[in-house]
């Protein structure tokens, strides 16, 4: 196998077709390629989806665990067999972009870095320690471990995707009924793992992120950490895993990869990390001839091209409001 594809997903049915078909159109999943997918037990007929094109493709293979979203990265990443993988969302349906830029990246990968799409080698992997058992800020979590180990962190200001996510809260599939117990006790576990996967520190740093009604909640998680003797998993002497990750996020050039401006977006949040962390990616973009810029929801910043698809600049927002 000269290539594994990996991920989770639950509840998914009303996507995961186009996904899987988006990934089949690209990569030859009956040969070089394997997708290695982990089921957290949905409800909603998207396991049984997924069967029927193990049928189809002798190089699908799914696993139903209980789990969190970074466990159930890792899961379908230990059942992977080859040298390279990245990981994919299965609410999130492939452009023919990636991949052409997977086997641009695969051809001229060195080692000791993560690319974009959290593509990497076993090797760079093993050495991270793979990912943690957390259902919010894994990928945050596992960037900034890498970086504390020295791995270079590689991302393209590209979009080669549609994140088709209506616009309600992404947790919203967890609910069935208002204010029940389980979807309570989901924005638990999602809030005390964004604590740890983001690294905060102290009381302090949570009044800098957090307002409002949120701020208690948050209040109130960690203290609950703190007398459950847990601590968040910090890299670095900054307040946040976020600005750690900026600090040191190495924002390729799309030209380098002959990529047309019509994919040209990057958006993040500047909630979690410093001025000077924003003013260096803004400036870097506009140095490689994005041109414009625009405020967003909840704090976040989407920095693109005139010649951006409106298509995408839309999607951008939307996705963004759904966080």
């Amino acid at each position: 196998m000269e290539l594994s594809i990996y991920g989770t997903c639950y509840n998914n049915a009303n996507l995961i077709k186009q996904c899987i078909e988006s990934i089949a159109s690209q990569f030859d999943l009956n040969n070089d390629t394997e997708l290695v997918i982990t089921d957290n037990f949905s409800t909603d007929g998207t396991f049984g989806i997924i069967d029927e094109y193990t049928k189809k493709y002798k190089n699908i293979k799914i696993l139903r665990e209980h789990c969190s979203r970074g466990m159930g990265r890792k899961i379908a990443y230990n059942n992977t067999t080859s040298k390279y993988s990245f990981y994919i969302d299965f609410d999130t349906v492939y452009s023919p972009l990636l991949s052409k830029l997977i086997k641009q990246i695969k051809a001229e990968y060195t080692g000791n870095q993560i690319m974009p799409f959290g593509f990497m080698d076993r090797d760079t992997m093993t050495k991270i320690g793979g990912w943690d058992d957390l259902n919010n800020a894994e990928d945050g979590e596992l960037e900034a471990r890498a970086i504390s180990k020295g791995i270079t962190l590689n991302t393209l200001p590209i979009r080669a995707y549609k994140n088709e996510i209506p616009s309600v809260k992404r947790n919203l599939r967890f609910r069935k009924r208002k204010f029940s117990i389980k979807f309570l006790l989901r924005q638990y576990r999602i809030t005390k793992d964004g604590l740890i996967g983001r690294g905060i520190k102290n009381l302090k740093a949570i009044k800098t992120y957090y307002t409002g009604k949120k701020r208690l909640f948050v209040y109130f998680v960690y203290i609950m950490l703190k007398l459950g003797r847990k601590r968040t998993r910090s890299y670095s002497d900054f307040d946040s895993n976020s600005e750690l990750i900026q600090q040191n996020r190495n924002l390729l050039d799309p030209r380098k990869y002959g990529i047309e401006k019509d994919y040209w977006i990057y958006a993040f949040s500047t909630r979690f990390i410093s001025k000077s962390a924003t003013t260096r990616i803004v400036n870097t973009l506009f140095d490689y001839g994005f041109d414009k810029l625009e405020m967003l929801s909840d704090n976040s910043i989407m920095v693109y091209s005139e010649k951006t698809s409106k298509e995408f600049i839309n999607e951008t927002i939307n996705f963004i409001k759904t966080l």
